[in-house]
């Protein structure tokens, strides 16, 4: 059985916002509202730069955060634990968040 996908044009399916240095709150999700109508999107991934290379943490679904810095981990990704239960996600490794990442 295929999983319908209710596709709005208006409303992109993946959001992608690049941020400077200062204070910055990420939530594990947003809401969004077009027409009355509220969308929630999922934190899914977060780029941090620093150090001359960027490095990742990957968010599945089930809240589960991976880190991964191809100078150090190469191919692998590095779990963290569960979203809801890291303290500070602002940084990772002295590096500092350059873009977040939100799906539907």
């Amino acid at each position: 059985m295929h999983k319908k996908i209710d596709f709005n044009p208006i409303l992109p399916p993946v959001l992608a916002f690049s941020l400077t240095q200062g204070s910055v709150k990420v939530t594990p999700a947003i809401d969004v509202s077009k027409n009355g109508r509220k969308v929630r999107y999922h934190l899914k991934g977060i780029i941090y730069h620093g150090g001359y290379h960027f490095t990742a943490r990957v968010v599945t679904s089930q809240g589960d955060v991976w880190y991964h810095d191809g100078m150090t981990t190469a191919r692998e990704c590095i779990y963290e634990g569960k979203l809801n239960e890291l303290t500070d996600i602002r940084d990772a490794e002295g590096r500092k968040i350059s873009t977040v990442i939100y799906s539907l």
